[in-house]
């Protein structure tokens, strides 16, 4: 599974715009992928935009702090824009792909081995 982070708290610049999350989830499968979109409950109509595009499971606004965590260990990967979400992900070894916009990497990519910046 893929985890496909949605929100940002810190601003909507930060946020992968909705067309591109959802040619990513509908190319996922096509390539043996699993999406699975995560977010805060302020991302479930986002969620729900995506869903009905694409019919991918979301986990958005169901998870608390600890289910959180065990999602993220369990993914294959995160895509994720500049969140704490990608920190928490990378701090727990699970392979990240950070989305940057308008925000420097320099400054506040997750760190670690399994982190990729894109910017």
């Amino acid at each position: 599974m893929v985890g496909v982070h949605l929100g940002a708290a810190f601003g909507p610049a930060k946020v992968w715009v909705r067309e591109r999350i959802v040619e990513f989830c509908r190319l996922g499968p096509l390539l043996g992928v699993i999406p699975v979109l995560l977010g805060a409950p302020s991302d479930e109509p986002a969620a729900a935009a995506v869903v009905q595009e694409t019919s991918t499971v979301s986990l958005v606004g169901r998870d608390s702090p600890d289910l959180l965590l065990a999602v993220l260990a369990e993914m294959a990967v995160l895509v994720s824009g500049d969140t704490g979400v990608a920190h928490l992900a990378a701090a727990l070894g699970t392979p990240v792909v950070t989305l940057f916009g308008p925000t420097d990497p320099a400054l506040s990519a997750p760190l670690g081995r399994v982190a990729v910046v894109r910017h």
